[in-house]
C-alpha cells in the first residue's frame, strides 16, 4: 500500500528528470530582435584615373533588386529558433545620410546609435539589429566606398573592375547600447586590396562594359553583388548573438 502511494507521488517528479538525473529546464522564451534592414537602393560605379583623387562616381538605382528585403529574409533563416525577429520599417539608405566614418566624423558611432533609437521609436525588443551599408577605403586612400558598387581602375599599371558588397552589422541591447559590431568598417587590409570587404576582381576579357550605366545594368553585376551579399550574411549572422 505504501509503495503504491509513493509511486503515485513520485511519478510527476520522475517525468521532470532527464536520463542523467538532472532536473529538466523549462524552455526559455525566444529573444525578440528588432530588425532594421536599411541597405541602400543605389549602386555606385567609381572610375579611378591616375590616382584616387581623380576618381569619378556615378550612382544608379537598384530599387528593383529589393536588397533590404533580401537581407530581412536571410536574418529570419540564419538566426534560428531562439530569436523572434520583428521588422522595424526604415527608409532605404537611411544611414547614408550619416557622414562617412573616419577622422572627420568622430561622432559616427553616436549618431548611428541615435538613428537606430529614432527608427525603433516605441517598439520594444531584447536586442536591435541594424544591417546597413558598410565602408571601405579605396586603394587605402581618402576615397571611401560604401554599400554596393563597382570600382574601375584605369591607370597605366592596373586595369580591372572590383565588384563589392559592403555591409555593416551592429547589435544594440534594449537600452540602445551597442554590444557588437561586425562587417566592413574601414578595415586596413593589405597594400594590394582595392576594397577591404567582400569583393570580386575582374580583369582582362572578364571586365564589365566600359560605359558606367551599361556596367551597372549588366546582369553579372547584380549576380556578383548578390552572391557576395548572401555569402557575407550567411557567414556573419550566426555569430552575431553567439557567446564569445
Amino acid at each position: 500500500m505504501i509503495s503504491a502511494v509513493l509511486r503515485i507521488v513520485l511519478a510527476p517528479c520522475l517525468i521532470l528528470m532527464t536520463a542523467g538525473g538532472a532536473w529538466a529546464q523549462p524552455p526559455q522564451a525566444a529573444k525578440t530582435v528588432g530588425l532594421i534592414a536599411a541597405m541602400s537602393d543605389v549602386l555606385t560605379v567609381t572610375t579611378l584615373g591616375k590616382n584616387t583623387i581623380t576618381g569619378s562616381e556615378r550612382r544608379f538605382s537598384i530599387e528593383s533588386w529589393k536588397v533590404s528585403e533580401r537581407v530581412a529574409a536571410a536574418v529570419q533563416r540564419h538566426l534560428g529558433k531562439g530569436f523572434k525577429v520583428q521588422r522595424i520599417p526604415a527608409p532605404a539608405g537611411a544611414f547614408i545620410t550619416l557622414n562617412n566614418p573616419g577622422f572627420f566624423a568622430p561622432n559616427f558611432d553616436e549618431n548611428y546609435g541615435r538613428m537606430v533609437r529614432a527608427l525603433a521609436g516605441s517598439q520594444k525588443a531584447d536586442f536591435y539589429l541594424a544591417i546597413t551599408p558598410g565602408y571601405s577605403r579605396v586603394d587605402r586612400g581618402d576615397l571611401i566606398a560604401r554599400g554596393l558598387g563597382v570600382v574601375r581602375s584605369e591607370n597605366l599599371l592596373t586595369k580591372k573592375d572590383v565588384v563589392y558588397s559592403l555591409v555593416l552589422y551592429r547589435v544594440f541591447d534594449a537600452q540602445f547600447q551597442m554590444v557588437r559590431s561586425e562587417g566592413a568598417m574601414l578595415g586596413k587590409g593589405s597594400s594590394v586590396d582595392t576594397i577591404v570587404g567582400p569583393n570580386t576582381v575582374l580583369e582582362g576579357g572578364k571586365r564589365l562594359p566600359a560605359d558606367a550605366r551599361i556596367a551597372a545594368e549588366d546582369g553579372r553585376t547584380k549576380e556578383m553583388t548578390m552572391d557576395l551579399l548572401d555569402k557575407d550574411l550567411a557567414a556573419t549572422l550566426p555569430k552575431l548573438f553567439a557567446r564569445k
